[in-house]
């Protein structure tokens, strides 16, 4: 993919803009203003009604939709975050370092989204290189994950846009290098549009992608060690997250340990460990 978008599929449907879109970039109450001064055209009053009730929707108490979080767990990232995870949004995970840290990353917010839905996760990988035991390890139940291989990027990216749009789906993951503006710009609508949360994990380039609603960078940290001094990176893998980016919060730098409880699906700070004696060797 060239980064213009030259390669994506044509396709009418598709074409979304802001433009397309009343009142996208105005707040709720514009909008609702809007679309209520719309609503009294003759020949558009069903439409606009029904947009209404989508945004009212949208801003009622614990609705879950545009502008609502899904909590991490972690007490300084969810402060930082204005309360957690923005749902239904774009969000970037790239590596910090040449590590596989931001899939690990990723796979655990992936795992999170899933654990609030009854829907299935999407994962659209770059590659066939995605190790199912490592995937469960860290709290993602692969019964509920659709892979879908493509090798072109221009068709991970219309595919992922097409997930986005999809309700139903606990959340979205695509492997890219990167995504031009226009193309973040639709996204971040579809993800609005069908209420799904997605997840953009850049393979190589970490040149920043405009429109995301977070940016995260994520390095591999040494990793705790058994009672007899061997690592124990795989069953309790260490992250330096970074926000660089953030439209809702503050930006913040947490070193965490992806420590995973079944019954809390907790992640700890770094300085809660730091002393901690090492963990008993499970027999077997």
């Amino acid at each position: 993919m060239d980064g213009q978008g030259s390669d994506f599929p044509e396709d009418s449907d598709l074409a979304v803009s802001a433009a397309d879109t009343p009142g996208t970039d105005q707040p709720p109450a514009a909008r609702l203003d809007r679309l209520g001064h719309d609503a009294g055209h003759p020949g558009r009053s069903d439409e606009r009604i029904a947009s209404l009730r989508v945004l009212v929707g949208r801003l009622a108490p614990g609705a879950v939709g545009a502008g609502s979080r899904i909590p991490l767990g972690l007490e300084a990232l969810d402060r930082a975050l204005g309360g957690g995870l923005p749902h239904a949004a774009l969000h970037v995970v790239a590596p910090g370092d040449g590590s596989a840290a931001a899939t690990g990353f990723a796979t655990f917010l992936l795992a999170h989204l899933q654990r609030g839905s009854d829907g299935p996760a999407f994962w659209l990988p770059a590659r066939a290189d995605l190790y199912g035991p490592g995937l469960a390890r860290l709290g993602l139940d692969t019964g509920r994950l659709i892979l879908v291989e493509a090798t072109r990027p221009a068709d991970r990216l219309w595919a992922f846009e097409e997930a986005l749009r999809t309700a139903g789906l606990a959340g979205a993951v695509v492997e890219l290098d990167r995504i031009d503006p226009k193309s973040a710009r639709r996204l971040q609508l579809a993800a609005e549009a069908g209420g799904t949360t997605g997840i953009v994990l850049q393979t190589g380039n970490r040149s920043a992608i405009p429109g995301a609603m977070t940016g995260w960078s994520v390095a591999a940290l040494p990793g705790a060690r058994d009672r007899n001094g061997f690592p124990d990176g795989f069953a309790t893998p260490r992250w330096r997250l970074a926000l660089q980016r953030s439209r809702i919060g503050q930006n913040g730098q947490w070193d965490v340990e992806a420590r995973h409880d079944a019954a809390t699906d907790r992640i700890a700070l770094a300085a809660a460990f730091r002393d901690r004696a090492p963990a008993p060797v499970m027999a077997g």
